[in-house]
């Protein structure tokens, strides 16, 4: 099969020739849904977007342009974590919608060849989507199925719970509907309106959330985060944060009145790049934390990038956090 564009949307399809027999210029509002199978080594899902919207106009027999697109904030796979990583990957505040622009379609009975231009994550590639059109009362209905890699996009697979790498390349599946409307009524835009907003500690809700609870209050064998900011305190505090998250921490802790004996938190630096660890630990330190430190910088993509060097194992991280909690207590008043 071609490799087509992943989640997507490119659904404007191909009328047959009855429907330019009614004047000059035909328009149909798009609407319906696209599906993707994602999967790793271990499991496979399924995530449906129902935000499908668009305008096809019909100017001649099979001669038509058009736009559809979908709001990618509104992805479910029926997996919040995992849904939060999609919303990263595709940088969802940055690029909140992906849209196609239909060049040139071709009708053989009921089987369909679209040929347009996809833009999503910033990226425009030519598309093209093979399917079939049925007509339905005064609708016609397309379904199509094809493969697509998640790179050909500029993207890097996510990695989940930090363990398991989603596969690049990805089943897409389109069910679409085209109803007879004025043209014009659909205008670019006015299918997200209604979106939930996306939370300000997405990084974090997506990486850190499941062990760490969504308010960082932690859980069982998983300590609380919301202290975190009392580390920066200390000169070495700063970047210990950064370089933690990066390497991960193993060895006994403890924090408050409770121990943590064998701690182990695996290492994210091969996942998060710069600017999204700088992000994470903002969420962290002025988001989650219930007394944001005052006077103190946000950490930027340049900083974090220095702390990447020299490499470290989790072991070697719990040496340093018992030096800076050690240090924090001597320096503390009685």
């Amino acid at each position: 099969m071609r490799r087509f564009a992943w989640m997507i949307w490119p659904l404007l399809i191909a009328i047959p020739s009855a429907a330019a027999d009614a004047g000059p210029a035909t328009c149909f509002a798009v609407s319906g849904e696209v599906a993707y199978w994602g999967s790793t080594l271990l499991n496979q899902w399924r995530g449906v977007n129902r935000s499908l919207y668009g305008e096809l106009q019909s100017f001649a027999p099979e001669a038509f342009q058009g736009w559809a697109c979908v709001d990618m904030r509104q992805w479910d796979s029926g997996n919040t974590t995992r849904d939060k990583h999609a919303q990263i990957m595709f940088e969802v505040e940055r690029y909140p919608e992906a849209c196609y622009l239909l060049q040139e379609t071709r009708l053989r009975s009921t089987s369909v060849w679209i040929r347009g231009l996809m833009e999503i994550h910033g990226v425009q590639r030519p598309l093209i989507i093979e399917g079939r059109l049925e007509r339905q009362g005064s609708d016609f209905r397309l379904k199509a199925q094809f493969l697509t890699r998640i790179s050909d996009w500029g993207m890097k697979p996510p990695r989940l719970m930090a363990v398991m790498n989603v596969r690049d390349e990805t089943r897409v599946e389109i069910d679409a509907t085209l109803r007879p409307t004025p043209c014009g009524r659909v205008r670019r835009g006015s299918g997200s309106g209604g979106s939930p907003p996306v939370s300000k500690a997405i990084v974090y809700e997506a990486y850190c959330s499941f062990c760490h609870m969504p308010q960082g209050q932690g859980q069982g064998y998983y300590p609380p985060i919301t202290h975190v900011a009392t580390f920066l305190r200390h000169p070495e505090g700063r970047s210990y944060l950064a370089r933690v998250v990066l390497y991960g921490l193993f060895g006994p802790i403890e924090v408050g009145e409770k121990k943590y004996d064998g701690f182990l938190m695996p290492p994210f630096g091969e996942d998060i790049d710069d600017e999204m660890l700088a992000r994470l630990l903002n969420e962290i330190l002025f988001i989650l934390s219930p007394s944001p430190p005052s006077g103190v910088l946000p950490y930027t993509p340049e900083e974090v990038r220095r702390y990447r060097n020299p490499p470290a194992l989790p072991s070697d991280m719990w040496h340093i956090r018992q030096k800076i909690v050690r240090d924090l207590r001597q320096s503390s008043p009685s």
